[in-house]
């Protein structure tokens, strides 16, 4: 059997912006050096990321002796100095975590917040920054929950000879990629040796909408493929779509790109549940034997709503007590978000059903395919959070 070895090592300095490939590493407890060290927020602290701001992965990152060089399309580019860095502190929201970020400087809010199109901040993991690992000892800085990703490129190649058109690695921004196993191999791993460092197979990663956004254009996929793919095939009882490994450090060291790869502990393989997508109701979309057809009505809602004339409209989130003037352009999820509600989602795409909410009165329009819900569950008046945008006033609770 072929030796496991270690032949992609990335990093991330600015959290959602471009990748950087690294020949060799220092490893250290909160994730690979300069890794997610830094996170753009909302003015109220609220991490921003390339699920909503798909642009955000266009951000070009160099990391210099003194801090970083940033280019983007159509900006000027921008230099970072840890110098420059102010000493305040401010806390950032990063899903249910509350970071104490050192804030930078607002040259580089300006530079941010024009390229996004709206206020934004910078901000620094700084010597005052703390964040666990959810159970464990374990410190990450502004990584999703984790401080290191791993994916074999077998498990990659077997997606993609399920694809029309093959996608690259960098669309799920693993840490590290693992060649010479078999696909998904990696499910089966408890504990790893890289090198001279020893890692803990924590959790495997549940993806999202951030995996269909080309790095190369920033764009969403329309068929939100590969997302589409992988939820036929890797979607646990949940229903969360799963591709790739969350790890931790045991110990500290370095890394280098061909090191050897010792699996040293082994766990049961999670269980998936293959299933075909599910019809949508027919009061929203209508039914059609031909999934190119369902796609083009979606398509064309969409275009619906993005050609409408945007009026308020009153969103009434009763089980979070709150009112909120809404419109008839976001979902119902990005508007909660702004609204401050931490309301739950996971894949943004209409697929895992983690967002589900039940609609009392009012009407919407899907933008996605419900996958996540049952024709039964809407017929029940339930809908997806992330794939409707509201119509006329409406009144949501708690699914």
């Amino acid at each position: 059997m072929p030796q496991l070895t270690l032949s992609q090592i990335n990093i991330y300095p600015i959290k959602s912006c471009a990748g950087i490939s690294l020949s060799s590493s220092k490893v250290e407890q909160m994730g690979l050096e300069f890794d997610r060290r830094f996170v753009l927020t909302q003015t109220n602290g609220t991490f921003i990321t390339a699920r909503t701001d798909s642009t955000l992965c266009l951000v070009q990152t160099e990391v210099t002796a003194t801090g970083l060089r940033l280019n983007a399309p159509g900006m000027p580019e921008l230099i970072i100095k840890y110098a420059e860095f102010s000493e305040k502190y401010q806390t950032v929201k990063v899903w249910e975590d509350d970071i104490n970020g050192q804030y930078c400087d607002p040259i580089y809010d300006h530079w941010f917040s024009q390229f996004l199109g709206k206020p934004c901040k910078l901000v620094f993991f700084g010597e005052q920054s703390k964040r666990r690992v959810k159970n464990s000892d374990s410190e990450v800085s502004f990584a999703d929950g984790y401080p290191f990703l791993v994916i074999s490129q077998q498990s990659l190649n077997d997606l993609n000879s399920r694809l029309a058109t093959p996608v690259t690695m960098s669309q799920f921004r693993p840490n590290l990629v693992i060649d010479n196993c078999a696909p998904f191999e990696e499910d089966n791993w408890k504990k790893i040796r890289i090198g001279e460092v020893e890692f803990e197979i924590m959790k495997s990663c549940s993806r999202c909408i951030f995996t269909t956004v080309d790095p190369i254009t920033g764009e969403k996929n329309p068929q939100l493929e590969p997302l589409s793919t992988l939820q036929k095939y890797r979607k646990d009882k949940k229903g969360d779509v799963l591709f790739g490994q969350n790890l931790i450090a045991l110990n500290a060291g370095h890394i280098k790109l061909e090191d050897d790869v010792s699996v040293i502990e082994q766990q049961a393989r999670s269980i998936y549940f293959d299933q075909a997508p599910i019809a949508a109701n027919a009061n929203e979309i209508p039914k059609t034997k031909n999934i190119k057809q369902q796609n083009k009505t979606l398509t064309s809602q969409a275009q619906v709503i993005e050609q409408a004339t945007e009026k308020p409209l009153k969103i009434d989130f009763s089980s979070w007590n709150l009112n909120y003037q809404g419109n008839n352009q976001e979902s119902i999820l990005i508007q909660g978000e702004t609204a401050g509600l931490n309301l739950p989602f996971a894949c943004r795409a209409g697929i895992c059903g983690r967002c589900k909410v039940k609609l009392n009165s009012g009407e919407v329009t899907y933008i996605n395919e419900p996958n996540g819900i049952t024709a039964e569950e809407q017929k029940q008046g339930y809908i997806l959070a992330c794939s409707c945008v509201p119509r006329t006033d409406i009144e949501i609770t708690k699914g």
